[in-house]
């Protein structure tokens, strides 16, 4: 599952770049946002690597996506460490392959939905992807740095 990042998502610490919790935040807009968007990419038990192309590859072909940073969430890990056997408080549904979405049970109180989202942030902080060089310098200085953040070549055919 990929998460398209916009740069008010991203963190400049010292010597690396971090995902922010408001990359998992539902929009106010209007009418309010229910989901939060991702793309699907890769299937069950595919490495890393063949997602992170497929990320590269749906998102070259978006136009409107203008910042080179996605990331690379597990469905499997992301449902096992966030629902329990009491409660699913999140779900994923699909809404246009490969476009799905991450629903939030309605029911969270506000501490519980802040505990998923920096759930989400740590899981999503461990597959930063670069897609492409960044307008911003800033960014492109401390990518030298962040052993983290992957930059991907052109993709591989699929």
């Amino acid at each position: 599952m990929a998460r398209y990042l916009k740069e008010t998502w991203l963190v400049l610490s010292r010597d690396e770049i971090l995902i922010s919790i408001e990359a998992f935040d539902l929009r106010e807009l209007k009418p309010p946002e229910t989901y939060v968007s991702h793309f699907l990419c890769g299937e069950k038990n595919h490495p890393i690597e063949i997602c992170c192309q497929q990320a590269l590859s749906i998102y070259e072909n978006k136009r409107f996506f203008r910042f080179p940073f996605a990331c690379i969430l597990n469905i499997e890990e992301v449902l096992d460490q966030i629902n329990t056997d009491d409660a699913n408080n999140i779900e994923y549904r699909e809404s246009g392959l490969p476009h799905c979405g991450l629903f939030y049970n309605d029911e969270l109180d506000d501490a519980d939905l802040l505990e998923i989202k920096t759930t989400l942030t740590l899981l999503a902080n461990e597959n930063l992807l670069q897609l492409s060089q960044s307008n911003n310098q800033q960014f492109n200085n401390k990518l030298i740095l962040n052993l983290k953040c992957k930059m991907l070549p052109k993709p591989l055919p699929l």
